[in-house]
């Protein structure tokens, strides 16, 4: 097959952008270099597929090998472009989340936690890189106590517990690495529907 290395070359990139959801948060700090070269992997196909289309015009749109490796080329591109975490959201799969916080840092840093209807949570960091904890997590009075999963990451960064509050007319989520923490870490809550179990919950212990 004519083209055959870039027939190969195409699709491994396709596969890349589209597995990432599971083998992108085991990466750590080279989750953003992997990031840096799917662009660079990106760029070069666009610059190539492009050369194609030149050499294509100037055939006189005659070589169909040539046609058929530029209309692969073009759908995978325009596949990546458009849906860059893959065109299939495997979190929809997942269990559907009854909570979900988050917080913004600097330089553009993000915490999101979700909270699962399975009593499951995944807890993602990214900063110059991506982090995943994960674990379940069960609900006693107004508390929200988890127990992570093996993790690879500082245990002191861990949280034991969490609360609900209400901080300037928001809810936000108080995390806490143990009793002694009485600061806590601050996560504003964008959907909630686990007030309702607390709710149970607490009838329940009555």
């Amino acid at each position: 097959m004519k083209h055959k290395g870039f027939y190969i070359a195409t699709t491994i990139f396709f596969l890349i952008m589209n597995t990432s959801y599971f083998w992108e948060s085991q990466l750590g700090m080279f989750a953003m270099i992997t990031f840096l070269l799917q662009i660079l992997f990106f760029l070069f196909l666009a610059i190539y597929v492009f050369v194609h289309i030149l050499l294509s015009v100037k055939e006189k749109l005659q070589q169909k090998q040539r046609l058929f490796l530029i209309g692969y080329m073009v759908i995978v591109l325009t596949l990546a472009f458009c849906y860059p975490q893959g065109i299939i959201d495997f979190e929809r799969f997942e269990s559907t989340s009854v909570l979900i916080a988050g917080k913004d840092g600097a330089a553009n840093c993000t915490t999101t936690l979700k909270l699962r209807n399975d009593h499951t949570f995944v807890e993602k960091s990214i900063c110059f890189g991506i982090s995943e904890n994960s674990g379940t997590y069960f609900l006693k009075h107004d508390t929200i106590f988890f127990q992570y999963n093996h993790t690879r990451e500082n245990p002191n960064a861990l949280y034991a517990f969490a609360v609900i509050q209400k901080r300037d007319n928001n809810q936000v989520l108080s995390l806490h690495s143990n009793h002694s923490d009485t600061s806590g870490t601050l996560l504003w809550i964008v959907k909630n529907d686990l007030t309702k179990k607390l709710q149970k919950t607490k009838f329940k212990q009555r």
